[in-house]
């Protein structure tokens, strides 16, 4: 059996079976269809932050608990061990660079493919602030209706709360820091 450390969908349905809930209950709590949990649990979709954000909160917890069953606590996160968010059938790489028990400070990395997205629908969630860091690339950020265009060296810090979403419109892979305070990504 392959590895499923990281794998999006393995990491659900752990979340899932741990809270004792059927995926009809996450399905309700959500908002979302069984057949899209159903897929979503066995990585035949990708879901949007946005869809990914009602799955968590269904489940009592954020986005970044799905990297928790890769295990890295320390103070120290080497290069080759960063807990990574596996999404199917995307090419997104998602790295969470802070400990999965912070309590204070989340950092994130990515490297986002031409025409990445975080989805069609802006999301929100429970942190006060986020700063995204452009490190190369290009990154088209939109939050509460103003569209910015990020360039490397460019930062933006805005309220987790106001509706935001993300899309690389370049021609070439974007990487960015992504800091969110306190954690609820």
């Amino acid at each position: 059996m392959a590895d499923e450390n990281g794998r999006l969908g393995a990491s659900i349905r752990r979340a899932r079976k741990r809270r004792g809930l059927t995926m009809r209950q996450v399905a309700e709590a959500s908002g979302l269809s069984i057949s899209f949990i159903s897929q979503l649990e066995r990585d035949l979709v990708s879901p949007s932050v946005n869809s990914l954000q009602k799955v968590s909160r269904a489940l009592g917890m954020q986005i970044g608990g799905f990297f928790e069953d890769q295990g890295k606590t320390g103070r120290v996160i080497r290069a080759h061990e960063r807990p990574r968010l596996i999404y199917p059938n995307r090419a997104e790489e998602e790295y969470l660079l802070t400990p999965v028990d912070s309590k204070r400070l989340q950092v994130l990395y990515y490297r986002l493919q031409p025409g990445m997205s975080s989805g069609e629908t802006p999301y929100s969630h429970e942190s006060d602030e986020e700063c995204g860091v452009v490190l190369r690339g290009s990154l088209e950020v939109t939050v509460a209706g103003e569209t910015v265009v990020l360039h490397p060296g460019d930062a933006i810090t805005f309220d987790s709360h106001l509706p935001h979403a993300w899309r690389n419109n370049g021609d070439e892979e974007c990487e960015a820091l992504w800091i969110v305070t306190p954690p609820g990504y």
